[in-house]
């Protein structure tokens, strides 16, 4: 089914916020919470090992600040996302 823009009745967003940048990501996260759809389930500094927390989580979207040391190179080296099935494979 194509996106139109609408989101379904009642659908939460959950939203998971990385970023080195302390100030940015606590701003984002509060930022974000103030739209009814969007549910921030986590804020971390992607340097840490975020990838226990996500699979907890399980976010519907993940903010990843990619600059950096840490960024998505690192994040993608340590898990791969199988499409549609919700779950991660870390090594």
């Amino acid at each position: 089914m194509a996106y139109d823009g609408m989101l379904e009745a009642n659908k939460t967003i959950r939203v998971f916020v990385a970023s080195r940048v302390r100030l940015y990501r606590e701003s984002l996260a509060r930022l974000l919470g103030l739209h009814p759809p969007i549910c921030v389930v986590g804020a971390a500094d992607p340097t840490e090992d975020i990838l226990p927390s996500l699979v907890k989580m399980v976010p519907d979207v993940l903010l990843l600040d990619v600059s950096g040391r840490g960024g998505l190179s690192e994040l993608t080296r340590r898990c791969a996302v199988r499409s549609g099935s919700g779950t991660y494979s870390c090594r």
